[in-house]
């Protein structure tokens, strides 16, 4: 029987398995034919299957990209700013709370 390669979202470390397992949630898998999934940076995480490390846990957010959209593909969480709170996983550039005694300018302002 001829082996086939994993998807990207699955691996499987075991030679002569009928199929692949999906990526643990907080693991990704952005290859095909890989025999482990990765671990997200700290501050990420991921959904099973994931193909990278699409959410930004409590205490960081996600920045915006050129300007106007959010990607994920090799862009990562950022910490939440000084005068900023990020109380939840999640969270967005747009979403970004201020602390009391201070604000932003906008909502796309970090």
């Amino acid at each position: 029987t001829d082996c086939v390669d994993c998807e990207a979202g699955k691996a499987q470390s075991v030679i002569g398995q009928a199929s692949c397992a999906p990526c643990e949630a907080g693991k990704y898998s952005d290859e095909t034919g890989q025999n482990e999934c990765d671990a997200c940076e700290d501050g990420e995480s991921s959904s099973s299957g994931s193909t990278t490390c699409d959410l930004c846990l409590e205490g960081h957010y996600f920045p915006r990209v050129d300007g106007g959209t959010y990607t994920t593909g090799n862009q990562h969480c950022t910490e939440c700013p000084e005068f900023a709170k990020c109380p939840r996983d999640g969270i967005t550039l747009d979403t970004i709370e201020s602390v009391e005694g201070s604000y932003r300018f906008s909502s796309t302002s970090d």
